[in-house]
């Protein structure tokens, strides 16, 4: 599903939909001219590091299943480009040299997308924005996260051990923003939204909610808590009760946010409009819905007891691209609608420059990074934020082919067992093993000052800034 991974590493290209082959020649070609609708739909929907854009594209509709009776083209329904025979008469694969396409308009000329102008190639490339991020207001504070940890015991006996999982977290979330939380597997990201949430309880330290110590509080305060604070789940339809309809699941929320019966009804459908759901929606079980709709609903119920705070743990993550640039689209309009903060947790750092205010980077349970977005994505300044970016992967083969990469050597320290210091000084390209007067990385952890947490953070070309 990787258009970048296979921009970099693809001499030939065989694009597929509904069980057909739609296109196919080499990748250059393909990615720079791309001849079929779908391919062309499929390349802009695509979220890329070096451009940002207001809104991000996605191919409308449901896609095809190769057991569906169609007579012809299988991606007409979905083409913005279909002609009435496009229904009706299904198109043969024709070969020209090296290229070969599957569509009665092939020839045609401007009604494909543009292809994407290419940037200079860079480790970190430089965006073309589109859209202004409007800026935070440092003195609006609706979480304050100071000093927390989250332990796990691990093992029994002498093997028994502690995973710090979260360890020694500052982090402010402002009201009304969009913050992306970054960072390898196992960094700690995804305990850090539970702890945000109230699903679990932090070991020490302090989560602030509008000024309030969110631990430690009674049952009534902790419903009240939970319902200002609500979490989206990578996966829709484990946090959605199949035995129950929609309109239930939704209606069971807005009663725990105090809305009277006679109310709800017109509430549901209200929750699903807002999250571009039919009103007959209510009626039917999540099941009967694809992922994309599921992941509105698990949405809406979030929001049917009136949150302040919402917490996305990587709830596109297991989306197809034409459905994640939705489900993307309906978070930012949420939060600029409803004045929601939205947490925004993810691997996919294409999709985190497309919709973020600001950006924090983890690291083995610990902020080493925050700034806003347009900032770290245009000059990063922690080795492993510089590392990190210049790992992803860009879907266009010529830049991809001539970036140059920042290889980390060695292998994540386990969080059972941190090293001293700069946890990330074994691994650092300009740390002690690139100069050895550097050897406090070793010892002294570095204070999060400035946005960074790094000894050494305007390292240029070796030398200290």
């Amino acid at each position: 599903h990787d258009l970048g991974v296979i921009a970099g590493l693809c001499e030939r290209v065989m694009v597929m939909y509904g069980g057909r082959l739609v296109e196919q020649g080499p990748s250059e070609q393909i990615f720079a001219d791309p001849k079929h609708p779908y391919t062309a739909a499929l390349l802009e929907a695509v979220p890329r590091v070096d451009v940002v854009r207001e809104r991000l594209r996605f191919i409308a509709g449901q896609a095809a299943s190769p057991g569906d009776e169609i007579t012809g083209c299988r991606f007409a329904p979905r083409c913005d480009h279909a002609l009435d025979g496009c229904s009706s008469e299904r198109p043969i694969l024709v070969t020209s040299g090296e290229r070969a396409v599957a569509c009665i308009r092939d020839g045609e000329v401007g009604f494909l997308p543009q292809p994407v102008a290419r940037t200079t190639p860079s480790p970190v490339p430089a965006p073309a924005v589109e859209a202004v991020r409007r800026p935070g207001d440092d003195s609006d504070l609706v979480m304050d996260v100071r000093g927390v940890t989250r332990h796990y015991p691990e093992g029994r006996g002498r093997r028994r051990t502690t995973v710090r999982a979260v360890d020694g977290v500052n982090l402010d979330v402002r009201r009304g923003e969009f913050l992306s939380l970054v960072g390898e597997s196992g960094c700690g990201k995804s305990t850090l939204g539970r702890l945000l949430v109230g699903l679990e309880e932090p070991d020490s330290g302090s989560i602030l909610l509008d000024g309030r110590d969110a631990s430690g509080l009674s049952s009534k305060t902790l419903r009240q808590r939970r319902r200002s604070t609500q979490m989206v789940f990578q996966d829709p339809r484990s946090s959605l009760n199949r035995r129950m309809t929609v309109g239930d699941q939704l209606a069971e929320a807005l009663a725990q946010a105090g809305v009277s019966r006679p109310q709800r009804a017109a509430q549901v459908a209200q929750l699903l409009d807002q999250v571009g759901l039919p009103a007959e929606a209510a009626t039917r079980l999540p099941i009967e819905f694809s992922g994309g709709q599921a992941q509105r609903i698990a949405i809406a119920r979030a929001l049917g007891v009136r949150p302040s705070v919402l917490v996305a743990d990587e709830a596109v993550s297991s989306l197809d691209v034409s459905v994640k640039g939705q489900i993307v689209n309906l978070l930012r309009d949420l939060q600029e609608s409803l004045g929601l903060t939205i947490v925004f947790i993810s691997h996919d750092l294409g999709v985190v420059r497309q919709v973020s205010d600001r950006v924090a980077v983890m690291y083995l349970g610990q902020i080493i990074e925050v700034q806003p977005a347009d900032e770290l994505f245009a000059d990063p300044r922690h080795p492993y934020t510089q590392s990190l970016l210049s790992a992803i992967p860009i879907p266009d083969p010529v830049i991809e082919r001539q970036r140059t990469r920042i290889v980390l050597t060695g292998d994540v320290p386990s969080p059972t067992s941190p090293p001293p210091g700069c946890r990330f000084h074994a691994r650092c390209p300009v740390g002690p093993s690139f100069d050895p007067s550097r050897s406090r990385c070793r010892t002294e952890v570095p204070a999060l000052v400035g946005g960074v947490a790094c000894h050494f953070a305007h390292v240029e070309g070796g030398q200290d800034a």
